[in-house]
């Protein structure tokens, strides 16, 4: 599956964002943050798809997926 969506504003920058399977999404998120990433947006479920996170490291943004 492939998500795309346009900007939600003017001053938002394109992003290419991996996002990693994991089956433990709180685990996951707990040892990126513990490694030194922010928390860019907190699990969150995606009714019959499972559930995200967005964590920001190293200059990049990551996803977290669980299914």
């Amino acid at each position: 599956m492939i998500g795309v969506r346009a900007p939600m504003h003017a001053s938002e920058s394109p992003v290419v964002r991996a996002y990693w399977l994991v089956p433990d999404i709180e685990a996951a998120l707990a040892a990126a943050v513990e490694s030194g990433a922010e928390v860019a947006h907190p699990p969150m479920e995606l009714a019959g798809l499972g559930r995200f996170a967005i964590y920001l490291q190293g200059g990049t943004q990551q996803g977290l997926w669980q299914v």
